[in-house]
């Protein structure tokens, strides 16, 4: 019998993710992949977004810098 629903592929989500981690923009690692924009776009959105780990250094935010800054803390 026929599994219903999404198959998922477990090995291209893994290279999605690797490519996003070497600084590779959503949409040129969904181009390197072969696959469609929605598809990277539901992987994010069911991880929860992109999560640090996953971010290069230079682009993560400074928002907890500010945070602490505007509460007073050094």
């Amino acid at each position: 019998m026929a599994r219903r629903g999404r198959k998922r592929r477990l090995e291209l989500e893994a290279e999605y993710w690797r490519l996003l981690a070497a600084g590779v923009g959503s949409v040129e690692a969904c181009r390197r992949l072969g696959i469609r924009r929605k598809t990277g776009y539901r992987w994010r959105a069911e991880n929860g977004g992109l999560q640090a780990d996953y971010l290069p250094e230079s682009s993560r935010s400074g928002r907890n810098k500010l945070t602490a800054y505007a509460s007073g803390e050094p």
